[in-house]
């Protein structure tokens, strides 16, 4: 079917080589299961606090994507190397590799505990941040995942965490760490 007759008979689902942005600006896609839908870039948004919604529309919010607001290979990099706060929202379950890698402005974050995953190199560059509020669900700290946070000073690990991968907190200013 082509793109432009699927988007008059699906307009939520497609639109003519547009990209689908939510109403702060956000850009997302809808998830295969047509119910839920991935954060994939910061698309027209210029806020340096950015709320990330529970829903667009009619789908949950359940992932941001990987480089989704990786400042250095981000088209509007300098958008992302401004924003000093993320609010993300609970029923998040996944945060794609490299998803805000290189967000210099960015002072600290809390995971919710709806966060299953955290994927490679997340946090990594994010030279400001001093403060992670990791997710009570989350198994596993992935590789590289705050590498370069030269702010970050201490972190506590929650209980559900199993294993930390290599490289992990490489080259950050962690100077204490609670199990």
């Amino acid at each position: 079917m082509h793109n432009c007759i699927a988007a008059v008979l699906y307009p939520d689902l497609l639109r003519c080589d547009e990209s689908l942005y939510a109403p702060n600006g956000l850009e997302y896609k809808i998830n295969d299961d047509g119910e839920t839908c991935t954060i994939i870039g910061i698309g027209k948004c210029t806020d340096t606090v950015v709320h990330i919604p529970e829903q667009i529309k009619k789908y949950k919010v359940t992932a941001i994507g990987e480089e989704a607001f990786c400042a250095p290979r981000n088209q509007k990099s300098a958008l992302c190397e401004n924003i000093t706060e993320f609010i993300l929202p609970n029923g998040l379950t996944t945060i794609g590799k490299s998803a805000f890698f290189g967000c210099k402005a960015l002072t600290s974050i809390v995971i919710p505990d709806t966060v299953l995953t955290i994927e490679a190199c997340a946090f990594q560059e994010c030279t400001a941040l001093t403060s992670i509020t990791l997710s009570e669900s989350l198994t596993s700290i992935s590789t590289q995942i705050c590498a370069g946070c030269t702010s970050l000073q201490s972190i506590v690990i929650p209980a559900s965490v199993k294993m930390i991968e290599e490289s992990a907190f490489l080259q950050s200013g962690l100077l204490q760490v609670t199990l």
